[in-house]
């Protein structure tokens, strides 16, 4: 009997297995607050992914893979079936929705531009940092200002994550850089260079953070912004992002998106 019983609870898992679906959630930001430490699974994106996990039907499994930008931006020119975190159609051209699935919009952020304290620098517009060398992400788009990079206009300044680009700028290799406001709090806090560095002038951005849904997940787009709107009755992920320091968008029946930029 015992036997029949544990062959039978087999036989129900192997069938439970083969019903779900693996989705993969690609994560590409690796910077406070998305990622503070990942051996221990602190950050947003595992706060996130568990909390999804705990609101998917059951025949929705997800799965969570780290992989740097230049990596997600193959994956998606190769047409691999891909879901990202935290984008913006801006970041990925795709402003008339019309080459991936975007999600309902999932909290706002801002890119701001930092200088070292006593620059001139003011920021309003992307021709405001013309003949400057400004400090950015490898792979990253920064609307305005990327093109006038392409033109030589700004001496791009490129470095694998924002603790580096940071860095860059308080040794005096750029004249400015461009960061997510909230890592710059971060790392500017534990650098301990708040009293050295500045947020000059006007955000280069303000924007929404969506998932990017490729069209391979056409059938489970529903099911997928079902979950997403069950996070805004969960009390633990509310929190969240208010330590985070970061805006909530649920309840908002706009599901307009806000073509801004920064990534």
């Amino acid at each position: 009997m015992k036997i029949f019983l544990f062959g039978l609870s087999l036989l129900i898992s192997a069938l439970c297995s083969a019903a779900q679906q693996t989705i993969t959630l690609y994560a590409y930001h690796d910077a406070p607050p998305f990622v503070i430490d990942s051996k221990a699974g602190k950050g947003l994106n595992f706060d996130f992914f568990n909390t999804l996990k705990n609101h998917a039907p059951a025949d929705i499994r997800f799965e969570y893979q780290f992989i740097t930008r230049p990596e997600l931006n193959k994956r998606l020119a190769a047409g691999l079936p891909t879901i990202a975190l935290w984008a913006n159609p801006v970041w990925f051209k795709d402003t008339q929705q019309e080459k991936y699935l975007w999600s309902r919009a999932l909290f706002s952020d801002k890119d701001v531009v930092i200088a070292r304290k006593g620059s001139s620098l003011l920021y309003h517009q992307p021709s405001d940092l013309n003949g400057l060398t400004v400090g950015t992400r490898t792979g990253y788009y920064y609307a305005g200002v990327s093109e006038l990079m392409s033109e030589n206009k700004i001496q791009r300044m490129d470095v694998s994550n924002d603790k580096a680009n940071i860095e860059q700028l308080i040794r005096g290799d750029v004249d400015a850089i461009i960061i997510s406001k909230s890592s710059f709090f971060y790392y500017a806090k534990l650098l301990k260079v708040i009293s050295s560095t500045a947020i000059v002038g006007q955000p280069h951005s303000s924007y929404k953070r969506h998932l990017l849904i490729s069209r391979h997940y056409q059938a489970q787009e529903q099911a997928i912004n079902d979950i997403l709107l069950k996070l805004s009755k969960d009390e633990n992920w509310r929190f969240r992002l208010t330590i985070y320091g970061l805006q909530e968008l649920w309840g908002s029946e706009s599901q307009a998106l806000d073509f801004t930029t920064a990534q």
